[in-house]
């Protein structure tokens, strides 16, 4: 059970410092931000992250050309095709 709650608390860590770094770089190149919400607030985060996997997920399933159809799995010990 620690396991599992230290990996929680891990991707909680992980999705604030993306929030953060996506709103950096819209910063930067001078656009609204991305993550317009307290960043700080895990639940909120959590979510957000929730909304864009899925959007992944099921964008690639309704499209005819697969996002990231670049990547290659067959190869087992884990380098990509070029």
């Amino acid at each position: 059970m620690k396991v599992l709650e230290k990996q929680r608390s891990e991707a909680h860590d992980a999705g604030i410092n993306a929030c953060n770094r996506l709103n950096e770089l819209c910063r930067e190149v001078n656009v609204d931000k991305i993550c317009d919400f307290d960043i700080n607030d895990r639940r909120r985060v959590a979510e957000f992250c929730g909304f864009v996997v899925s959007e992944f997920f099921y964008s690639n399933i309704n499209c005819k050309e697969p996002m990231a159809s670049w990547l290659s799995f067959a190869d087992a010990t884990g380098s990509a095709e070029d």
